[in-house]
């Protein structure tokens, strides 16, 4: 009885003792990795989000143009419908040139001065860069730009898309700018577009610095 007494004490010793040890071993692990996240700058507890996410960076949309018997597709970002520019990954410390396209406002052809100013919230830092809004006298295809379109075969339904597009001159953009800026700040930034003064809205984008992965970290 003695000897059956002191194997159930003992047992339960050894598992506590092997649980305590297994134990530590994870919270040396786990300090570890946080220790090594810390010294990368990521916080332990980020989620991974890509650029494009909808509720961050403003998301983009497809605008189709008929050429030649060809369709083309432009991915574009900003508004639908309202404004935006050549979609383009926008680096810090680098000079970039946006092609902006814009739609019918209230029925009236957008033409005049076109201010955008961006706006860095974490550092509060801002930057405003100009340019004229003319109106759109060419095909998109022809328009000088840092921009390779898709071309796609055609089909009936999207020729009729483009054929509605064209005819009520609503859904297609009517006039275009060019602004350059330089982003000298990584992350979200908030561009407010300003034609002759007047607010036309506002969008997110994401500047990467220049050997960033095309992902980046947010806290919960």
């Amino acid at each position: 009885m003695k000897i059956h007494y002191f194997v159930v004490l003992v047992l339960p010793s050894v598992l506590l003792f092997g649980c305590s040890s297994k134990q530590e071993n994870d919270n040396i692990a786990k300090a570890e990795v946080q220790d090594g996240l810390k010294e990368q700058g990521i916080k332990s507890n980020s989620n991974i989000i890509a650029p494009n996410n909808n509720s961050i960076q403003t998301p983009t949309f497809t605008v189709n143009e008929k050429v030649n018997d060809v369709i083309m597709v432009y991915e574009i970002r900003g508004k639908n419908r309202k404004f935006g520019f050549f979609d383009k990954p926008l680096i810090m410390d680098k000079e970039i040139k946006l092609e902006w396209l814009f739609w019918t406002m209230d029925e009236q052809l957008p033409l005049g001065e076109l201010t955008v100013k961006a706006i860095q919230n974490e550092s509060g830092k801002s930057i405003i860069s100009k340019g004229e809004i003319v109106k759109k006298e060419t095909p998109l295809k022809e328009l000088p730009k840092d921009y390779t379109p898709k071309p796609v075969s055609i089909n009936k339904s999207i020729e009729e898309n483009i054929e509605n597009d064209i005819e009520i001159n609503l859904t297609f953009p009517v006039s275009i700018s060019s602004t350059s800026i330089k982003f000298n700040e990584s992350g979200i930034w908030e561009l407010q577009l300003f034609l002759n003064d007047k607010s036309l809205g506002n969008m997110n984008v994401y500047v990467t610095k220049k050997n960033e992965a095309n992902i980046y970290y947010l806290d919960n």
